[in-house]
């Protein structure tokens, strides 16, 4: 799996209530291709998430998960409690079958 690194430093936008630096690929923010995730979801049958890291918070830039509304969850934080969080605190990649929401 490739791991995207790129961010732009000086360049935020906002994301819920965060302000996030931009993350960029071939120029453009992953917060405005929906499709990297859509595509991933459509041949594994598994949602992905991809996040910005914020001092010790993640916060989601663009992800396959949406709320019953039919809105992507971006702009969330990942809970500190998550399976994956140590992982991602470290620089590691996490992948993994959990319970996202209550």
């Amino acid at each position: 799996m490739d791991v995207v690194k790129y961010q732009q430093k000086g360049c935020h936008e906002r994301m819920g209530s965060a302000s996030v630096d931009q993350l960029l690929l071939d120029g453009t923010p992953i917060s405005e291709q929906p499709k990297l995730v859509d595509r991933f979801l459509a041949s594994t049958g598994n949602h992905a998430t991809i996040f910005v890291r914020e001092g010790n918070d993640f916060v989601r830039v663009m992800t396959s998960l949406k709320r019953q509304n039919g809105n992507r969850t971006i702009g969330t934080f990942q809970r500190r409690s998550h399976p994956g969080y140590q992982d991602l605190l470290n620089g590691r990649e996490f992948s993994n079958k959990v319970a996202l929401f209550d």
